[in-house]
């Protein structure tokens, strides 16, 4: 039985090569016909050499097809591992670099693939960012806006706000995160408003060109950092955002995405500061990566060797989150929340270590926590199970903080600015707002609806109903003063707040954050009978002792006994606190 062979047209000419060449070498000199073969044998090896171009890989179309072996394998990928569901919208950073360059080239053979599909149609989107710190950045801004204006691709530009830039590295620290965080932001901005103008069953993604060479400085930068084993793994084809970010090039290295646009002839903006070693990932690429290829044995035997790891850390992070019992985080006000009963229950130290890394990191997403902070915080819970309030710095303004059977996560931000407030209707009482809090009141037992584009701190909107409030009366919303009263309901006095919070079980720190309904002031009239009334021993006389003992509303839901006027001659009053 014959088997039968594809013959690529490589290996044809290759033949015909060797049998013209056999022709030559049994052709004698004194014969003319000698000369005749030498141009055929010339003619074979150029074609010899396109077929050998053709068969390397990977730049042209073949055939019929609109699109390349490389943008068949970038398709592949997005419909494979990045899941890619039609029809889609694609938003894509375009730098004007030969990664994004090409990934921008590749993914419109992509979208002609698609044209004309059952499946629905697949559309780009094109948005770059102008950082304004080299000269060159305007000319890169015009280079990316012409690539896509030729491909009909709509285009956005965002240029840095330098003010934000220099008020964001104060707290965080470096310009590299503050424009990582400033992109991602700014392509979900894109993103949603994409969304709004498409049809209700279009996808939309956002697509990054981080490709092969990037995963490996990802998992050396993070071996550098000191990451638990269970993070030594490169990032994912797909991560599960809103919206999702797929990274369609990760099975590609920059030497390929540079030879395909060689081989279109189609030129990038190189960022010189990619060559400087000021930031610690150049110094990664440009010095330590080459020496590790050299001490391993090439480029492939170290990028084996980091897969490996990777794939190892992988499987050791899902086995972990398969064995970690399930427990359920909570939050406290604006904070995260873990019980502790888990950690004084479980014996498997890599489980207990784990369960914090997953708390930790869930919530301060930019901060790569060592496991040398991770082993710090867990002796500090087994060698001191009886101190009940401590906090540890992580870095990046992230704090852990421990009160009572409680672990949390915090971030000091600075300062936020006053709140608003907005009065619905006819009220007769005025309103403050002492805090970050954006408040609404309204008259009546219902409380303002909610209103988006309202700034939010509290996780939850805090409503209270206030009944009997002097008409004419002045209240601010505030944090806790010293000296501060409550009168619960159902209670035959009033008490210090600070009791009454502790009596709760609110954390000590978040005490002094929780926002507060207060009398500022009463009118004179209702000032006596206040005082007449209240079981308190000393009545408020100045606005600044009506602060301290009149607090009327503590969160999540705690009114104060009405006692201020008598019941059924006051105002009632509703409020809605975000």
């Amino acid at each position: 039985m014959h088997s039968i062979r594809r013959v690529t047209p490589a290996s044809m000419n290759t033949l015909l090569l060797c049998s013209s060449a056999f022709c030559y070498s049994a052709i004698p000199r004194s014969i003319g016909l000698r000369s005749l073969v030498l141009p055929s044998i010339s003619l074979l090896r150029k074609r010899h050499k396109c077929a050998r171009f053709l068969s390397r890989g990977a730049s042209l179309p073949q055939g019929g097809s609109k699109i390349s072996p490389l943008g068949r394998k970038v398709m592949q990928t997005l419909e494979g591992r990045c899941g890619m569901q039609l029809p889609a919208s694609l938003v894509v950073g375009v730098s004007g670099g030969s990664d994004s360059t090409a990934l921008m080239l590749l993914l419109d053979e992509v979208r002609q693939e698609h044209e004309g599909g059952e499946e629905g149609q697949l559309s780009i989107n094109v948005v770059h960012f102008d950082h304004g710190l080299r000269a060159e950045s305007k000319e890169e801004a015009k280079f990316v806006e012409g690539l896509a204006r030729d491909r009909g691709m709509p285009f956005y530009m965002q240029a840095l706000d330098e003010a934000d830039a220099a008020r964001f590295r104060e707290n965080s620290g470096g310009m590299q995160e503050y424009t990582r965080i400033w992109r991602r932001k700014v392509m979900g901005e894109v993103a949603a408003k994409i969304k709004e103008q498409s049809r209700p069953d279009t996808k939309v993604y956002l697509v990054s060109a981080h490709h092969s060479d990037d995963q490996l400085e990802t998992i050396l930068m993070k071996l550098l950092r000191g990451a638990h084993i269970s993070k030594l793994h490169g990032m994912k084809y797909k991560d599960d955002l809103d919206p999702p970010m797929l990274r369609p090039l990760l099975d590609i290295s920059k030497q390929e995405l540079v030879r395909y646009l060689k081989d279109l002839q189609q030129d990038w903006r190189e960022d010189s500061s990619n060559h400087e070693s000021t930031y610690k990932r150049n110094k990664v690429r440009i010095q330590l990566i080459p020496l590790l290829q050299d001490l391993c044995g090439g480029k492939h035997a170290l990028a084996s060797r980091m897969n490996g790891l990777s794939h190892q850390s992988m499987q050791l992070q899902q086995w972990m989150e398969e064995v970690t019992p399930a427990i359920k985080f909570g939050r406290r006000f604006d904070k995260r929340t873990l019980p502790l009963d888990f950690f004084y229950a479980e014996s498997r130290e890599l489980l207990r270590n784990s369960v914090i890394h997953q708390f930790i990191s869930s919530e301060a997403s930019d901060l790569i926590l060592s496991y040398t902070q991770l082993l710090k915080i867990a002796q500090q819970l087994e060698e001191h199970p009886n101190n009940l309030n401590w906090s540890l710095d992580l870095g990046k303004g992230w704090q852990v903080l421990r009160s009572g059977p409680l672990l949390m996560v915090d971030r000091e931000e600075g300062e936020l600015p006053n709140g608003s407030v907005d009065i619905l209707g006819d009220v007769n009482v005025g309103v403050e707002v002492d805090g970050p809090w954006s408040v609404m009141v309204t008259a009546g037992q219902k409380p303002p609806p909610p209103v988006e584009g309202k700034r939010r701190v509290l996780p939850e909107d805090v409503c209270f109903t206030i009944h009997n409030v002097p008409a004419g009366s002045q209240m601010i919303v505030r944090t806790k003063l010293a000296g501060d009263r409550f009168f619960p309901k159902g209670v035959g006095k009033d008490e210090r707040l600070k009791h009454f919070l502790r009596f709760q079980r609110i954390p000590v720190k978040e005490r002094d954050e929780i926002p507060l309904i207060c009398f500022k002031s009463l009118p004179s009239s209702s000032s006596s009978s206040s005082s007449s009334s209240s079981s308190s021993s000393s009545s408020p006389t100045s606005a600044e002792s009506d602060q301290k003992a009149t607090v009327i509303a503590v969160p999540p839901r705690h009114v104060a006994k009405p006692h201020a006027v008598p019941k059924g001659k006051g105002l009632t009053i509703s409020f809605r606190i975000m």
